[in-house]
């Protein structure tokens, strides 16, 4: 659960509960709910109220999730008490919408493998060889028999040309 939420950057209470209904983690919602409570008062989670973004509470790792997660193995060059929140939110919905289409994805049954923006800006800044960029996420796709590998770019406002 803990790693779910530090590779999203940002969830919603809801999203959580999919990934982790999707993947068999959790099946009982009042478990669910116990836990992200306890991450949350154990300082593992951080819990924002964004109503410019979101309904719902939305989570973020905390300084102590990091820790924790880094001593477990995870790969992790971010911020030390976990991602910020802007004042306007911005990053927040862009986490959120990139989590809706991972979600969708997996729904579809088509989803193979995603790599999220924090395990790729881990391995680029960290390995020798990386990608060209720092894309939101590298995506595998099955159809029928063939599958396709993309990088993935979100793009939630309109951009100049220029960008």
């Amino acid at each position: 659960m803990l790693r779910q939420v530090l590779n999203s950057q940002f969830i919603t209470h809801t999203q959580l509960w999919r990934f982790m209904r999707h993947a068999c983690i959790e099946l009982s919602r009042a478990s669910f709910c116990w836990r992200v409570r306890r991450l949350w008062a154990h300082g593992f989670l951080a819990r924002h109220i964004l109503p410019m973004v979101d309904s719902e509470f939305v989570y973020s790792v905390a300084g102590p999730g990091v820790t924790y997660l880094e001593n477990a193995g995870a790969l992790y060059n971010g911020p030390r008490n976990g991602p910020k929140v802007t004042a306007d939110g911005a990053g927040v919905a862009h986490a959120l919408g990139l989590n809706a289409i991972h979600l969708d994805l997996l729904r579809s049954g088509q989803l193979v493998l995603w790599q999220t923006e924090v395990e790729i800006r881990s391995e680029n800044e960290l390995a020798i060889s990386g990608y060209a960029k720092h894309y939101d996420a590298i995506v595998t796709l099955q159809f029928d028999s063939r599958s396709a590998r993309v990088a993935l770019e979100y793009e939630r406002t309109a951009k100049a040309q220029s960008e």
